[in-house]
């Protein structure tokens, strides 16, 4: 089930929510081996700051992912964007962790 939500600050700044969760009991199945979830397990969770007026936006998002899957570990990653909006889009992974 995802949940998100939008928080208008001002005329310009914003604030995105996103979160991710499994609501069951279940296991997930990886090459052939069973991996149990428990319900109410947070699967990935966004935050992030918009500012876009109308020549350009600034965009900064932490991302948080609680999937396990194979070589996927859980971890956290910044990622921070700017926007021309007559010209495109630039973007890049500011940073990036993940752990056992």
């Amino acid at each position: 089930m995802s949940l998100g939500a939008t928080v208008k600050l001002s005329r310009y700044w914003s604030i995105v929510g996103a979160e991710t969760l499994n609501l069951t009991n279940s296991a997930n199945i990886v090459n052939g081996v069973s991996t149990p979830q428990s319900s109410s397990d947070s699967l990935q969770a966004n935050l992030s700051a918009v500012y876009q007026d109308e020549c350009m936006g600034f965009i900064t998002t932490i991302t948080q992912s609680g999937i396990r899957n194979g070589d996927v570990t859980p971890g956290y990653a910044v990622l921070v964007s700017v926007v021309f909006k007559n010209i495109g889009e630039i973007g890049g992974n500011v940073f990036s962790a993940s752990g056992s």
